[in-house]
């Protein structure tokens, strides 16, 4: 099963936002904090040319490969977001 990485930033209304829905929706989600994470993040940033969040990083078994979704960059809105996140948590 896909493993869901979640980008976010102490302090992000979106962040906040985006987490409480995942759970209430019982999604199991990690969540990468970009001020702890800042090589990890940076990576993304630099591959995207963007620093939007929150970031979904979907990763797909058992590799470091996978789907990466950033607001205003390839999703429109959160509700977008959710519907890739499903989307992807099937395969």
């Amino acid at each position: 099963m896909n493993t869901i990485c979640v980008f976010t930033m102490k302090g992000c209304p979106y962040c906040e936002s985006l987490k409480k829905r995942l759970s209430s929706m019982d999604i199991l989600f990690e969540e990468y904090d970009v001020d702890d994470n800042p090589i990890l993040w940076g990576q993304i940033t630099n591959e995207l040319k963007d620093d939007a969040l929150p970031t979904v990083f979907i990763r797909e078994p058992d590799t470091p490969q996978g789907m990466v979704f950033m607001p205003d960059v390839n999703v429109f809105d959160q509700d977008d977001l959710i519907k890739k996140i499903l989307d992807n948590l099937k395969k």
